[in-house]
């Protein structure tokens, strides 16, 4: 059973992109797609109308982001009608931006209102490579985010790398302040 769609139409310099996040039975989804803007729009009101008619939709047609590559991985809806957004970030300060990049990229997580204004955002990293990759929402509020980490002890990542890139688990709290991490790894890559 599908609880969970995010419907974006993006435009990418001249070309539009289709993005349909989809959760089903809890396995998160994601489709991406360019074509031309009028099939597009068909597209959108064929899913909208057709195949998601029971499910609610949030349609996005904003762009946030800071000065340089950043995107969206994963989402999770709040209890008071927001929305948390994981993505990472290779910007510094800036633009949208509200806080310095660690390293090359950094895990970077929003607390958008349902008009899709940021409410508060938080960056996670050290002075290596971090990725996300998922999220969830916790009993108490809160979020477990977790993906990969090839940095050290700096930024404001407290465990060292056990050899290569590592699973970097994170737990917030309902404003995105960590309240736990662990680092999980052998000697050699982790994926």
């Amino acid at each position: 059973m599908a609880n969970i769609v995010l419907l974006n139409k993006i435009r990418y310099n001249s070309n539009i992109m289709l993005s349909l996040h989809l959760e089903l039975n809890h396995l998160p989804t994601k489709i991406k797609h360019y074509c031309h803007e009028k099939f597009l729009d068909h597209l959108i009101s064929f899913i909208t109308n057709s195949l998601f008619s029971q499910i609610p939709i949030v349609n996005i047609d904003n762009t946030i982001g800071g000065t340089s590559t950043d995107g969206a991985v994963a989402m999770v809806n709040t209890s008071d009608h927001c929305m948390v957004v994981l993505g990472y970030s290779y910007s510094n300060l800036g633009l949208d931006k509200s806080e310095q990049c660690f390293g090359s990229s950094d895990y970077w997580i929003l607390k958008l209102d349902s008009a899709q204004n940021i409410i508060w955002q938080k960056t996670y990293g050290g002075s290596g490579y971090d990725m996300p990759s998922c999220i969830a929402s916790t009993s108490d509020g809160g979020y477990i985010i977790g993906g990969t980490s090839l940095s050290g002890i700096d930024g404001n990542k407290t465990e060292p790398s056990k050899g290569g890139y590592d699973y970097w688990i994170l737990k917030l709290d309902d404003l995105g302040n960590i309240e736990w991490q662990k680092d999980i790894g052998g000697n050699y890559n982790d994926f």
